[in-house]
């Protein structure tokens, strides 16, 4: 498993590194790594991690040391099986809170509670554990308190832990004290400067209050401290989220205007769920009906001018005495007018604008083909045209347009040699320069630019059958697949403001704002 997802990772990300010559002995490998490290060449020292644990595969050490260069790249897949196979040989407190975090950070908060416990199990005075359970337990509002009980217990074994205090600052902060977290974050960083968690906490507090250049200050050396992490990675692109608010309003497929002031959505309930509707950051609770369909929305895109709409329908219909499904892609203006169906056939993938205002883009079936992508214009009898072919062997499942340039990116399954999704950006002006910026064995939905178009959003499945959200930076010789936020997500693109501050998603609970701080703001 160790070989065959590394195999993938290093062939996108390390394709262009010098071969490393493979050490004789264990001590070897365990030396070049640490130059390697030291030298800030981190990637290339994963890349002997991993060869270590190829030639090695029963060495406990090499296990343990891909899994923590793995961590640090957020791959906590491959961190995952590490720890695993390590703790098979050998069961450790260590191991065993180091596997836990991995499964956290991956989501799997359940399989990391139960790897904490085993971890009380082998050494019930170890303070780590209950650290672990504590970060799970304060990641939901009902279980806070068993969180705060967590800190007690782990507080009582070492009254002056910086991960202690650190984790009380998370609390406080998840709780909305950002006083008292502040207070906790300023003196783990005056007894423990190197404290990174700290330091990247510290600058979320401090960002919430108003303090952005102290925030970024703190970031900055974050950053220093931790250069190949993947938060580190969305502080530098801008994408490092906040705050995070929930708003009741029931809908799904929100998408902000060109302008952000208004928001376009797909009602919900017995009445609504055949509406689009418009309403804004200031008004969330009074929508108006933008028009009314026969068929089920789902899937609107704004034109660059922010006078239009463009919505995908489906409708299941009689035809031949059989039950089908009909999909169709309409245009209206914002205000109802000029509602037209331009194109309708078997499947029609979600739409997008193109740059000139006047044609819509949209996945579906070309003949002889496969699933490619076509065009056609805002005007009722007009006819689709071919614009782009799928790969030998693949099928586009997606494509969205940049909003101020000519790039677009695309979502596809490849079927060969083995089932895999792809994310591929075709640059402004060379669409035959096309760039895969992110692959997956789970699923790639729904990818999103963000406004300064150095980077792509999008969402894969997790354990818990919803999903998370990715960022990935547009430049392949810069990939870093991140998370950038966990929670109950249905695969519905992620829209941003046109300052890149703000990001709509379509939670469980409703629509979800998240405020992005980094410290290049646009």
């Amino acid at each position: 498993m160790v070989r065959t997802l590394r195999a993938l990772w290093l062939a996108l990300v390390l394709g262009s590194s010098p071969c490393l010559l493979a050490p004789a002995h264990a001590a070897d490998y365990a030396d070049q790594i640490k130059r390697l490290v030291r030298d800030a060449h981190v990637e290339r020292a994963l890349e002997v991690a991993v060869k270590w644990t190829e030639e090695e595969p029963d060495d406990r050490d090499a296990l343990i040391t891909c899994g923590e260069l793995a961590m640090r790249f957020g791959d906590f897949e491959t961190a995952i099986a590490c720890y695993e196979s390590a703790l098979f040989m050998a069961e450790t407190p260590r191991v065993a809170v180091k596997l836990g975090d991995a499964l956290r950070e991956s989501g799997a908060t359940d399989a990391a509670l139960l790897m904490y416990a085993r971890a009380l199990e082998i050494d019930g005075a170890s303070v780590a554990p209950h650290v672990g359970i504590a970060r799970v337990r304060m990641l939901t509002a009902d279980t806070r308190l068993e969180a705060r009980l967590s800190l007690e217990a782990a507080a009582a074994l070492a009254p002056e832990s910086a991960d202690v205090e650190t984790a009380r600052a998370e609390l406080q902060l998840l709780s909305g004290s950002t006083g008292t977290a502040l207070k906790l974050l300023q003196q783990v960083v005056a007894d423990s400067p190197d404290h990174s968690r700290a330091r990247l906490l510290l600058g979320e507090v401090l960002a919430r209050r108003g303090d952005e250049r102290a925030a970024k200050t703190q970031w900055q050396r974050y950053m220093r401290l931790e250069p190949d992490s993947p938060k580190a990675w969305l502080l530098a692109h801008n994408l490092f989220p906040i705050a995070q608010t929930t708003h009741q309003l029931r809908g799904s497929y929100f998408a902000f205007s060109p302008d952000g002031g208004q928001i376009a959505y797909v009602g919900a309930g017995a009445t609504a769920m055949n509406q689009v509707l418009l309403t804004s950051l200031d008004a969330l609770l009074e929508p108006t009906v933008v028009c009314e369909f026969k068929g089920r929305p789902s899937g609107i895109a704004w034109s660059r001018d922010g006078k239009r709409l463009a919505c995908r329908t489906y409708a299941r219909l009689e035809e031949d005495g059989r039950k089908v499904t009909r999909y169709s892609l309409w245009t209206v203006g914002v205000d109802g007018s000029e509602l037209r169906e331009i194109y309708s056939d078997r499947y029609v993938g979600t739409p997008a604008w193109m740059p000139d205002g006047k044609r819509i883009c949209f996945d579906a079936s070309i003949p002889r083909k496969g699933r490619g992508l076509l065009t056609i214009r805002d005007a009722v009898g007009a006819e689709a045209t071919q614009f782009l072919f799928p790969p030998r062997g693949h099928a586009i499942v997606g494509v969205t347009w940049h909003p101020t340039t000519e790039a677009f990116l695309t979502s596809s399954v490849v079927y060969q040699p083995e089932r895999a999704w792809k994310l591929t950006v075709y640059p402004e002006g060379r669409f035959n320069k096309s760039v895969t910026v992110a692959t997956s064995e789970e699923g790639i939905y729904v990818p999103s630019f963000a406004p300064a178009g150095d980077a792509v959003v999008f969402l894969r499945p997790n354990q818990q059958r919803t999903y998370n959200i990715y960022a990935a930076g547009t430049d392949a010789r810069k990939l870093r697949q991140c998370l950038l936020l966990r929670g109950d997500f249905y695969a519905a693109s992620a829209s941003f403001a046109p300052d890149g501050q703000t990001m709509l998603v379509y939670a469980r609970p409703g629509v979800t704002l998240i405020t992005l701080t980094g410290v290049n703001p646009q």
